[in-house]
This record gives C-alpha cells, sequence and structure tokens, in this order.
C-alpha cells in the first residue's frame, strides 16, 4: 500500500466504480451518459485527433532521419532483447490487439451500407466504398502505429536514457522539470490509467463477444451467447493475459 500513489490510482477507481454503479442501477441512463459524453468529444476533437496522427507521423519520420534516431535507447552499450522482427510483431499486435478483428470487417460494411449523412454519399454505391474503404485503412492503417510509436520513443527514453520513473508523466519530463513526480505529473498518469483501463475493457468486451459468437456457430447453438460463456472466455482471457505478465516480457509473450 505505500507504493500506492493516491492522486494516480483513486480517482481513476472512483471514476470506474461510479460508471459500474451506474451500470447496473439504471443502464439506459448509463448509455444516454455514455453516448452523449462520446458524440461530444468526436464532434469536438474529431478533427484534432486525425491532425495529431499527421503531425506525429511526420515528427516520427524527422526523428528517424535525424541525428535523434541514431540515439540507442538504454545507452550505447545496449544491446536489444529481440529481433526487430519480433519487435515489429509485438508492437503491431499490441497496437491494434483484438479491435481490428472486429471493426476490420465491421466498420467498411457499417460505413457501405450507412455512410454520414454529412458526407452526402447514396448507400452501397461505389463512392460509399470508396469512402469506406478509406476510412477502416485510416484507422487501422499508420494513425494507430505513429501514435503508439511516438509515446513509446517518449516513455523509452524517459526511463531508459534519462533515468526518469517508470511512469507515463516522466515523459513530460523535460517540460515539468522536478515537477515530474508532483502533482502535475500524478494527474497525467491518473488520466493515463483511466483511458487505459477504459480502452482495456472496451477491446476485452469485443473479444467476448466475438468469441462468443463464433463459440455458439461452432456448436451451434442459436441466439446470442450467454452471460455464462461470455463469463467462461472473459476469465479465459485474463488468466491468460494474468500469467503473460507474471511470466515475463519473453516468457510471456
Amino acid at each position: 500500500m505505500k507504493k500506492i500513489k493516491p492522486l494516480v490510482f483513486f480517482p481513476p477507481l472512483a471514476l470506474l466504480l461510479a460508471a459500474i454503479l451506474l451500470n447496473f442501477i439504471n443502464e439506459e441512463l448509463f448509455f444516454s451518459v455514455a453516448e452523449s459524453i462520446y458524440n461530444t468529444v468526436v464532434q469536438t476533437f474529431g478533427w484534432l485527433v486525425q491532425f495529431s496522427a499527421l503531425i506525429i507521423l511526420v515528427v516520427c519520420v524527422i526523428i528517424y532521419v535525424s541525428p535523434f534516431g541514431r540515439v540507442v535507447l538504454g545507452g550505447p552499450d545496449a544491446k536489444p532483447l529481440l529481433t526487430r522482427w519480433q519487435l515489429f510483431a509485438i508492437i503491431l499486435t499490441l497496437n491494434i490487439a483484438i479491435g481490428i478483428l472486429f471493426w476490420g470487417p465491421v466498420e467498411p460494411l457499417y460505413y457501405f451500407h450507412e455512410p454520414p449523412v454529412s458526407m452526402d454519399i447514396a448507400p452501397q454505391s461505389p463512392e460509399a466504398a470508396t469512402f469506406a474503404m478509406s476510412t477502416v485503412l485510416l484507422h487501422w492503417g499508420w494513425s494507430p502505429t505513429v501514435f503508439a510509436t511516438l509515446i513509446g520513443l517518449m516513455f523509452a527514453f524517459a526511463y531508459y536514457n534519462m533515468k526518469r520513473p517508470f511512469t507515463l508523466g516522466a515523459t513530460m519530463a523535460p517540460i515539468l522539470g522536478r515537477h515530474t513526480g508532483g502533482p502535475a505529473g500524478q494527474a497525467i498518469d491518473a488520466i493515463c490509467l483511466y483511458a487505459l483501463v477504459m480502452g482495456m475493457g472496451g477491446s476485452l468486451m469485443g473479444a467476448m463477444m466475438l468469441l462468443g459468437g463464433g463459440v455458439n456457430h461452432v456448436f451451434g447453438i442459436p441466439g446470442e451467447p450467454s452471460n455464462l460463456t461470455l463469463g467462461l472466455i472473459t476469465v479465459g482471457i485474463l488468466g491468460i493475459a494474468i500469467m503473460s505478465a507474471i511470466l515475463g516480457l519473453k516468457k510471456g509473450i
């Protein structure tokens, strides 16, 4: 308990418990609030996310061709634990994870049949097909990869080269300086922790529905997956994830 940072741990925990309780107490209100927040974020900051992806892509290219690209993470004498192919496979699967198994086929089909009204595109038309494929390539192409790449570089450089704490807030050390471990840095860690938990929860939900539907299809079970099926799948996934984390990087993978 002494290692727990209250400002990092308890605010995300409180928000998560509040969301869970609201879901159980009033499911309709929960979905209404969640949908309202989602629509507000998309309508207000959707352009910023896409623009940021483009800027970060340019930054990654600049880092690669500049002297910074020759900096060795961990110091000049550091040796890589994994080959470049292994690192690429890990980054690819951890970045898009099971999300692409669901949204890879669903997203283009959805936009093909129901393109955004603002685009003034006829459903199931050649224009709708072009928009659908371009959208899925944008969402599951270089955009998520460059986000993960830059954040990973910042975190690794701060931890291995600058000897900063093993936190995401440490990536802001050049800006926050000695305040990295203070309230500002901990607030960054708390926001990232909450986003991470919610993002993993969404991915886990997609995995449960996908695998549950697969189980029903293979065994000829009609209807949607039962709560028992989804529960067993969840326990299985969490068990594998926990075992992987306990075994360490190489054995876990």
